[in-house]
């Protein structure tokens, strides 16, 4: 209960504990990318970076994504929440520097969401359905790389 003191309902302490995840799986990607300067490494860095968090951090991963008793409307005051927006743009800022091709806004945006949601996709079978024989999760990111940086 002194939880309850000083957090109105359990919405508002999952919120506190995923602005801290999320907080700690940013300035990890952040540290791993600012090391490398080739913009195209510096995509995988990132992508392979979030995907790697997610796996060493499956708990981390249930209480953000899997929750019980969580609705859309919970969620979403979190994800539109400037900061978080604010740490998911490098994606696209990434995808933008290795690309070989000047590129649309649109375009941009279309390719960091299939690469944002490819990531996850990748992070979330392999925690969810870990019994079945996935290709190396090493090669479905360089395939989702791949694919955004060529597509």
């Amino acid at each position: 209960m002194t939880l309850y003191s000083y957090f109105e309902n359990k919405i508002d302490i999952l919120r506190a504990l995923w602005v801290s995840v999320f907080h700690d799986l940013f300035e990890g990607l952040h540290q791993q990318a600012s090391e490398v300067t080739d913009p195209a490494e510096r995509l995988h860095v990132l992508s392979k970076g979030y995907v790697d968090y997610w796996l060493e951090h499956t708990e981390h991963y249930r209480m953000v994504f899997m929750a019980d008793g969580v609705s859309q409307p919970d969620v979403s005051v979190f994800i539109e929440d400037k900061n978080t927006l604010r740490r998911f743009t490098a994606f696209y800022e990434y995808v933008a520097d290795a690309g070989s091709n000047a590129v649309s806004k649109s375009a941009l945006k279309e390719k960091g969401d299939f690469l944002v949601s490819a990531l996850h996709g990748i992070a979330h079978c392999q925690i969810t359905m870990s019994g079945f024989q996935w290709t190396k999760t090493d090669r479905l990111i360089d395939q989702a790389v791949k694919a955004v940086i060529d597509g």
